[in-house]
């Protein structure tokens, strides 16, 4: 009789499974280290790109602003000079309001350079702010395109406003380019959102353009990055509103089917105090 130690070496299918289970196990670990080491590249090839973006935006903003100066003091000087029953007033107002919101809009970004990339915060109630944004933007909207807002009051946040102004502009615009040519429907929603055991503010907007191929997908939050015309689109309107819900630490994610539209979910963080 052999012994019982060869027997249960000889009958070694156990064994084996084990090695191959126990190698499977080391082989997935090592995939998953990699992905985690790309992300984490891509995170910091990222935030390089973004300080980058800091620095050009900062002297794209000073210029900017010269003018908008020019314009909020011309605009001025012709509500002085007309009439409140003339139909043009009205439009003069509705100038100098959008250009002291733009100038508003470049001194924080000159602000957030200065300050190591850290935007004044206060607590607002963010249906309030998303309502105002889609105001504005809706201002000049070719009739192809309808706009359908459903903003529940979800609370507040503790953002800037001209960030959420940004962030709600730049998307929507987005949108509206995409159903540029065929038109569509542009939806705006906000909602509360459970996610990850807390409550959050949701926004999600969607339009019925052309949407995106996997391939755009993966650079649109680069900066400079655009697939519009070079008189129609800077590649920085993404990349802004990334790093503005970054500093809000909240989450951006988006979902498209190339032919049919894109939906942009942004999570934004309850303020509860």
């Amino acid at each position: 009789m052999k012994p019982r130690s060869e027997t249960t070496l000889s009958n070694n299918k156990p064994s084996k499974e084990y090695v191959n289970l126990h190698k499977k196990s080391a082989t997935q670990r090592e995939v998953e280290l990699t992905i985690q080491n790309d992300i984490l590249n891509n995170k910091l090839l990222l935030a390089s790109k973004m300080e980058n973006m800091g620095l050009l935006s900062a002297g794209i903003s000073h210029d900017f602003n010269n003018i908008l100066h020019l314009i909020i003091g011309f605009s001025e000087i012709a509500i002085h000079k007309t009439s409140r029953d003339d139909p043009a007033y009205n439009y003069l107002l509705k100038i100098l309001k959008n250009a002291e919101l733009g100038k508003h809009l470049t001194e924080k970004i000159l602000s957030y350079n200065r300050q190591h990339n850290k935007l004044e915060s206060e607590s607002v109630l963010l249906h309030h702010s998303v309502s105002e944004a889609i105001e504005l933007v809706k201002i000049g909207v070719s009739k192809k395109i309808t706009i359908v807002q459903n903003l529940q009051n979800t609370g507040k946040i503790l953002a800037d406003q001209a960030g959420i102004f940004q962030i709600v502009m730049n998307l929507c615009l987005n949108a509206i380019h995409a159903m540029k040519v065929r038109g569509g429907l542009l939806s705006i929603d906000l909602n509360l959102k459970n996610h990850d055991g807390k409550i959050w503010h949701l926004l999600e907007i969607k339009d019925t353009g052309h949407g995106m191929k996997e391939s755009t997908m993966k650079n649109i939050f680069d900066p400079l990055f655009t697939t519009k015309p070079e008189t129609e689109g800077t590649g920085l309107g993404l990349p802004t509103v990334y790093n503005i819900i970054s500093q809000y630490q909240g989450i951006i994610t988006v979902t498209s089917d190339f032919g049919s539209g894109s939906c942009f979910s942004v999570l934004l963080p309850i303020d509860n105090y």
